[in-house]
């Protein structure tokens, strides 16, 4: 009974030095990261609106073609890929086979009075110990949206950014 009373004692032990380690770390990453993290959410929550005067499937060719980027995720070191593409959608994620840092997706529609609209967001985004840690996934979410940006201009449309405010913010 005594053996057995020190085994939950030594389990409740471990189980709280895990979490009082995982509680410590998270608030220095909060505060080693505060910036970066900062960044990171007004680049996760810029929502990239164009117009365009071709056919939406003319816009995404254009813009796929400006990224450039390839079909298919690296084997183990995260870089910048176009996950899928469909008539009317493309989605570019930063990963590789193992796992992904974060998903954008871009929609192109006929728009009303003519030509193409369409918006860029990004939808997914991993975050470590509840921070986002990196400037190079931050680098890389704006650069996607600049670079549709500049393939929406080179064909003629117009694009607005704008960073969603606190109370727009809804977990994608």
């Amino acid at each position: 009974m005594e053996g057995l009373l020190a085994l939950l004692a030594l389990i409740a032990i471990a189980v709280g030095w895990y979490y009082l380690k995982r509680g410590i770390n998270r608030g220095v990453s909060k505060v080693l990261y505060k910036n970066t993290n900062a960044r990171g959410q007004d680049e996760v929550w810029t929502e990239l609106t164009f117009t365009a005067p071709g056919t939406p499937q003319e816009v995404q060719a254009a813009v796929v073609s400006a990224l450039a980027l390839p079909v298919e995720a690296p084997p183990v070191i995260g870089k910048l890929y176009l996950a899928a593409q469909s008539t009317g959608r493309i989605e570019v994620r930063r990963g590789s086979k193992i796992g992904t840092e974060w998903t954008g997706k871009a929609g192109f529609t006929p728009a009303a009075a003519g030509g193409t609209s369409g918006v860029w967001t990004v939808t997914h985004w991993t975050l470590h110990d509840g921070v986002i840690q990196s400037d190079g996934i931050i680098k890389d979410m704006a650069g996607v949206r600049q670079s549709i940006d500049a393939a929406v201009t080179r064909v003629g449309g117009s694009c607005t950014t704008r960073v969603l405010s606190a109370a727009e913010r809804v977990k994608r």
